[in-house]
């Protein structure tokens, strides 16, 4: 038995499905069925598609597979993991980071040295 707690479910009912034609070689067979799918998730913006299988269950598959492994849903799924966790975001984490106190502003001076610069040369 496992010890996992279920954070997040994301089920086949969070995307859009569309059944496309392949196209290419394969004579009137290709003209008459849409094995090809074309899956998007909107909240993240992600889309991939898949028609190199002969079934349209294959194609789903491998849409899904190629879905949640697009940068945009992955992105998207570490944000909304981090909300349910009452974790601070990856973009409030960033802010936190770029606050002026954490910062160090450095210029070329006449020299051609580095050197910090003050807040009012700013």
């Amino acid at each position: 038995m496992s010890n996992r707690e279920k954070i997040l479910s994301i089920t086949a009912k969070d995307f859009d499905w569309t059944p496309i034609r392949s196209g290419g070689p394969g004579g009137q067979h290709r003209n008459k069925v849409e094995p090809g799918i074309r899956v998007s998730h909107k909240p993240s913006g992600a889309n991939a598609e898949a028609v190199e299988g002969r079934s349209q269950l294959m194609n789903r598959r491998e849409a899904f597979r190629r879905i949640t492994s697009d940068p945009r849903f992955m992105s998207w799924l570490t944000i909304r993991i981090s909300e349910v966790n009452g974790m601070p975001t990856p973009e409030e984490v960033v802010e936190k980071m770029m606050a002026d106190e954490n910062l160090r502003v450095e210029v070329k001076d006449e020299r051609g040295r580095w050197t910090e610069a003050s807040p009012e040369a700013l």
